[in-house]
């Protein structure tokens, strides 16, 4: 009885199991039953995608093994060896054992092979957590398998002979996850043969299964595997090659059919949104150059030519001889498909459909969301990289003996993790919410009528009400701030190396680097939420309002809040809500500088404008532009992503990866240099102490402690705390820092490519030039301009010209008051006049004015050209003289106008041109100083910007200045010669500065765009650091920006710029304190280990001189405020110095510990000995660091940490608690003499560099 009492506790498991399974082969049978039900086969054509029995079998075994190993572990039964599995992971991850195996069975019955061997060997050896993982991955990859089946039964699969596939001019570049692989097949190789040569089989064994990759392999599986079954349930996205989407974490180039962005014969709404995001994930975006691309193609980075049928297939190959790994996104284009790397075919769900495709979608939408898991899958192979190497590496510590654990266990473990981390990096793919369609219409082409049958007005309904705001949830906001700066590639390393210190006894080290990371991202995460926060206020404070007509009366609501079809109204001063299309227009003048570039007032009419470029539209006014003068009436076309604002900002490649910018990428190469030797290290410390005859745990150990210590956990934290204190302070000189990384960035820029208009200059007209006419003088010109002018209305004048003449006239004694009548301009009337006195005073656009005129018209318009090419706004002036009845009659301003159209002499022109800002020439001298060179980017006339450029004190000609056409007439190559030999470039389009701002970039050089409008954003962005300028309209390049100059004060460029370079001489001062003391630790443990066996210092020990030495001076230097100008200081770290410091540093220190250890051991006890080498190694560094500063904090920092050393050795319970004994004077004299000796070589050498705190 009681025998079947255990027999039937011991089959429940495996009942359970063998249901799950079940409930699998039920699934894969009653989808194969119902697709079989509605399709009739076809002779020789496969009725679904291969490996699905396959998979829900491996899937089956191991689920039915997991429950017999979990019944076998319950009522202890015996298991073979936990390495018996090791034969089968041998052949599976070895490439040329699995190639040779694949060669005689094939790939799907290796596969199947290897994945029941897995099984019945984790079965036998009762491992329920590897056979767990192992059916995991295999139920998605049956799940994925499932869903392709049923997306395969409704589409026509071509059964043909299909050509041989065009070869690849060079081999597909390796992955991540293949390199990474490549490297644990070495590891494995080499691993195996040592271990097994030291410890026998067994040892062999367990070597192979903690070298294995699998979190690497299954990260990436599990995550195409959901991503797989998920695009065919929403998508109907056909997977007919599954390694497709396991290609997709190196895919760095998209060539596109034309004819896949069409629809009926327009683009396809979803076409702008698809080419964007391929952008968004750092993909080159190619395409045919044909006509059919239309308003899309400033989206494209390259245009190949659409020569000859086989173009699309010379495109892609050219691409991979490059060495890119290329996705095609073609029709029927089945050459195409064959070359690409991931061939991704465009076709309806009717038709058939081609085999030579990967990946068959039957709408744009399911391409948008294949090219949207490009990021996502980058980052899941990185992940399960990152997962592979901790695992094997604790998996290594597990089998020293006696340690306890098993060593396949952290593989076990970091498999689950891979599984789970490549499971939640598909479902944030497809929990982002999919893009709206975008019609594009060309509005400005069609009659108002036209546009106000597409875009009925949507009614008071339509309006949404005000609702009150969500309120924000600060801890959540703060949490995943957290875990955005938890993901710094300092991370893992420290992660691991705490573990490690966790499973060799030394949970302390694991509490300290945890907290110091988690500090680290606290004090990370709220800078940014700060800044962030700062920036919601400025956005809010200039968000226009929008004042729409609702039948006879008008409401003002927020922009938010109108839709296309609405009308609405806007007048002088007001910020324009949205794109609109001209009802009616009064006198309209705008300034469109935020959106095109252009420096003065464009004047807007209703009548369409067909084929007019984005400047010349004079029937629409845009979002984000501001009104001058008079008033207009618009239907709303366009609103929030949608408008030219937010295109112009769209345009040109991603932001720059975040990962190239900040300390923490200079300080991880800088780790990455060092860790070698830390690991050198801390192997010979372990060597040195088995030759000694010390234990194999215990050498172990102390050579994890001195590794562990050598690492840096400083180092995070004093990057943070440094660009932190430097935001901090760029803040009080008007730069708000939004990402912190972006000060180091700034300490390293040698180019600086400024917008001109409102950046450089300030975006308003002033009187540049006064050409007198006949007997007139200059003085003349200016008063007659000045008299034509009407008087300022309230608050200022209603036109810019008229404001510029005004201010400038005041001078000469033209004052508000003195005209009788007066003509303003407006609409059909293209000038102003004025009655003073028996005068007539007109000025206006000379072609008006000079049909009134007599004299020699053709000097007038040689004139009127000259100043035009100049790029100058010309205004003519003219006037007359009235008997005295004629002066009354024209107090009636009809009888005035009359009088201004005839009998008018020439007074002489007045030429307008952008202000320059005062501080603007100061500042290029300043950056000149710094061994900057500085760029001018405008869409402004080339005169204009010549003009401009040469009151800063640039030598230019107009003949220098590089044009948007001139641009795009030369080669690659070409523009990176003009780029570097040309510092004026105008008549530049938003792609054009992107373009250029791409070229400095590839040149090699680390760039800064400065600007203030929506056509600098995509430049802003593109850029190395992005500066934007606050001004009004600005939402763009603002939200672009890493740094915003708040009160538009440009010359806080120099403050940013000189606090950047300060930054770098503070960090790496600070980073040869942590450095240059972690080689002193581990010379120190080195030459002691060699001595004695065993390392002079405790873990805990070098914990305390890892706090006390490192961490806080070091942060200290890093904090303090600079006290001298360092204009005229290098970029970045210096290398060679650094390198010099850390070294010299190391070797001062580690001599004077181990000469005060060694004077201690001759005269007393092992732990008297190493708290008097404890003492020496902290003093000896402390005193170096204070060679490094005299600053007040650095100084109170040193002393503190030596007070607390004294402390912690002086106090019984904590000296004995870190293996310390409290000195008498004796010892303290032998450990200070030799640290003050360190000192004293360490000034006399002159080897330290002072940081200016």
């Amino acid at each position: 009885m009681l025998v079947r009492m255990l027999y039937t506790v011991a089959m429940l498991p495996l009942q359970a199991a063998a249901t799950s399974a079940g409930t699998l082969i039920g699934l894969a049978e009653a989808s194969t039953r119902a697709t079989v039900a509605t399709v009739r086969p076809r002779p020789g054509i496969p009725e679904g995608p291969p490996g699905l029995p396959a998979s829900v079998l491996a899937a089956a075994a191991n689920s039915l093994g997991a429950g017999v190993a979990v019944a076998g572990r319950a009522l202890r039964l015996p298991a073979l060896p936990a390495s018996m599995p090791a034969l089968v992971i041998a052949i599976d991850y070895q490439p040329q054992l699995r190639r040779a195996l694949e060669n005689r069975l094939g790939t799907q019955s290796t596969e199947t092979l290897l994945a029941l061997a897995g099984a019945a060997s984790y079965t036998l050896s009762l491992a329920p957590g590897s056979l767990a993982v192992n059916a995991a991955v295999h139920i998605f990859r049956a799940l994925e398998l499932q869903a392709a089946q049923a997306v395969w039964r409704k589409r026509d699969v071509a059964c043909e002979t299909l050509p041989p596939p065009v070869t690849r001019p060079r081999p597909l570049p390796p992955g991540p996850v293949e390199r990474y692989c490549d490297r644990s097949a070495l590891a494995q190789a080499a691993a195996t043969g040592v271990v097994g040569a030291a410890g026998g089989v067994d040892a062999a064994a367990a070597a192979v299964m903690v070298t294995a990759p699998k979190a690497a392999r299954y990260c990436r599986e599990v995550f195409a595997a959901a991503l797989g079954r998920a695009l065919a349930r929403e998508h109907g996205v056909l997977t007919l090659n599954r390694d497709a989407l396991r290609r997709l974490d190196r895919v760095d180039a998209v060539v596109f059919e034309p004819e896949t962005l069409q629809d009926n014969g327009s683009h396809d709404p979803l076409a702008a949104a698809l080419l964007d995001e391929a952008r968004s994930a750092g993909v080159e975006v190619i395409a045919l150059d044909t006509d059919d691309l239309g308003e899309l193609r400033p989206r494209f980075d390259e245009l190949k030519p659409a020569a000859g049928e086989s173009a699309f297939v010379n495109a892609i190959t050219e691409l991979q001889a490059e060495g890119r790994t290329v996705a095609a996104v073609t029709t029927a284009s089945s050459g195409a498909l064959a070359a690409a790397d991931i061939a991704i075919a465009l076709q309806p769900n009717a038709g058939p459909t081609s085999p030579h495709a990967h990946l068959v979608a039957p709408d744009l939408l399911g391409v948008w969301r294949i090219l949207h898991a490009v990021r996502p899958a980058r980052q899941a192979s990185r992940r399960g990289v990152e997962l592979a190497a901790a695992a094997s590496l604790l998996g290594a510590l597990l089998m020293v003996p006696g340690v306890r654990g098993r060593g396949p266990g952290p593989i076990t473990a970091g498999a689950g993790a891979a599984v789970w981390s490549g499971y939640r990096h598909a479902c944030r793919v497809l929990h982002d919410g999919v893009p709206s369609g975008e019609v594009m219409h060309e509005w400005h082409a069609m009659s108002a009528d036209q546009v106000r049958t597409l875009l009925p007005a949507p009614g008071d309904s339509d309006v949404p009400a005000q609702r009150k705001k969500a309120p924000r949830r600060p801890l959540s906001g703060m949490a995943a701030a957290v875990r955005h700066e938890l993901a710094d590639p300092l991370t893992p390393v420290l992660a691991v190396g705490a573990t490690a210190s966790a499973i060799l006894g030394s949970p302390v080290d694991a509490i300290l680097v945890g907290s110091v990371l988690t500090g680290n991202a606290v004090l990370a995460a709220t800078q940014r939420l700060r800044a962030e926060r700062l920036l919601r206020r400025l956005l809010a404070v200039q968000r226009p309002p929008a004042r729409i007509r609702i039948g006879s009366s008008c409401r003002t609501v927020s922009s938010d809040a109108i839709r296309p079809g609405h009308v609405i109204a806007v007048y002088p001063g007001e910020v324009v809500p949205a794109d609109a299309r001209l009802l009616e227009a009064t006198d309209l003048e705008v300034d469109e500088s935020a959106l095109t570039g252009e420096s003065l007032p464009v004047e807007k009419s209703v009548g369409a404008t067909p084929g007019a470029p984005l400047a010349d539209r004079a029937c629409m006014i845009h979002a984000g532009t501001t009104v001058v003068a008079g008033a207009a009436v618009g239907v709303v076309t366009e609103v929030g992503n949608r408008t030219q604002v937010h295109r112009a900002a769209a345009l040109g490649s991603t932001a720059h990866d975040p990962g190239d910018v900040g300390l923490q990428h200079q300080l991880r190469d800088l780790t990455n240099r060092a860790w070698p030797a830390s690991v050198a290290g801390g192997t010979l410390v372990g060597l040195l102490g088995l030759l000694k005859r010390d234990g194999l745990r215990s050498a172990v150990g102390s050579a994890v402690a001195v590794s562990v210590a050598a690492v840096p956990e400083g180092l995070p934290l004093v990057a943070t705390l440094a660009q932190q204190a430097s935001a901090r302070r760029l803040t009080e000189f008007g730069a708000l820092v939004r990402s912190s990384p972006a000060v180091e960035a700034l300490g390293r820029v040698d180019v600086v490519c400024f917008d001109k208009t409102g950046t450089l200059s300030m975006n308003r007209l002033q009187l540049a030039e006064v050409i007198p006419q006949k007997s007139s003088s200059r003085a003349d010109v200016i008063r007659s301009a000045g008299w034509a002018t009407p008087p300022a209305n309230g608050d200022g004048h209603e036109h810019a010209t008229d404001a510029a003449v005004a201010e400038v006239a005041a001078d000469h004694g033209v004052g508000s008051d003195g005209r009788s009548a007066v003509l303003p301009f407006r609409s059909g009337r293209p000038y102003s006049a004025a009655l003073v006195g028996r005068h007539v005073y007109v000025k206006g656009a000379p072609e008006a004015v000079m049909a009134a005129c007599s004299g020699d018209r053709r000097r007038i318009r040689a004139t009127v050209k000259d100043m035009a090419a100049q790029g100058l706004r010309v205004l003519a002036v003219a006037g007359r003289e009235l008997t005295e009845e004629q002066a009354t009659n024209c107090r009636d301003a009809a009888v005035l106008e009359t009088y201004c159209a005839e009998e008018l002499s020439v007074v002489g022109f007045v030429g307008l041109a952008d202000t320059p800002r005062p501080e603007a020439a100061d500042l290029l001298t300043a950056l000149a100083e710094r061994d900057i060179d500085t760029r001018i980017i405008t869409g402004d006339h080339p005169v204009t910007a010549a003009a401009i450029a040469q009151e800063m004190g640039l030598s230019v000609e107009p003949a220098d200045v590089i044009t948007g056409t001139d641009w795009e007439a030369l080669s690659r190559r070409d523009q990176e010669k003009a780029v570097g030999a040309h510092v004026v470039f105008a008549r530049m389009s938003p792609e054009h500065k992107v373009q250029i701002v791409e070229t400095l970039e590839r040149s090699g050089r680390v760039c800064a765009m400065v600007g203030d409008g929506a056509n600098d954003a995509a430049a802003i962005r593109a850029a190395s650091i992005g500066v934007g300028v606050v001004a009004a309209g600005s939402d763009p390049a603002r939200t672009a920006a890493d740094v915003m100059l708040t009160d538009g004060r440009i010359t806080a460029l120099l403050d940013a710029v000189d606090e950047g370079r300060q930054l770098w001489r503070r960090v790496q001062a600070a980073v040869s304190v942590l450095l240059g003391g972690n080689a002193g630790e581990i010379l120190f443990a080195v030459l002691g280990t060699g001595m004695t066996g065993r390392s002079p210092l405790s873990t805990r020990q070098l914990l305390v001189v890892n706090l006390l030495t490192d961490a806080l001076p070091a942060a200290a230097l890093a904090v303090s405020a600079p006290t001298e100008s360092v204009s005229a200081a290098g970029r970045g770290p210096d290398q060679a110095a650094l390198w010099r410091t850390v070294g010299l540093r190391g070797v001062t220190t580690a001599l004077a510990a181990t000469a005060a250890w060694w004077l201690a051991r001759l005269t007393g006890r092992r732990r008297r000995a190493s708290t008097v080498g404890l003492v020496a190694l902290v003093a000896a560094q402390l005193g170096q660091t204070l060679l490094d500063s005299h600053g007040p904090l650095v100084v109170a920092t040193a002393a503190g940490s030596l007070v607390a050393l004294g402390a912690l050795i002086s106090t019984p319970v904590l000296s004995q608690l870190l293996g310390n004994t409290p000195l008498g004077p004796v010892g303290w004299a032998q450990a200070l003499a030799p640290a003050a000796a360190a000192v004293l070589v360490a000034g006399l050498m002159g080897r330290r560099q002072p940081c200016p705190t």
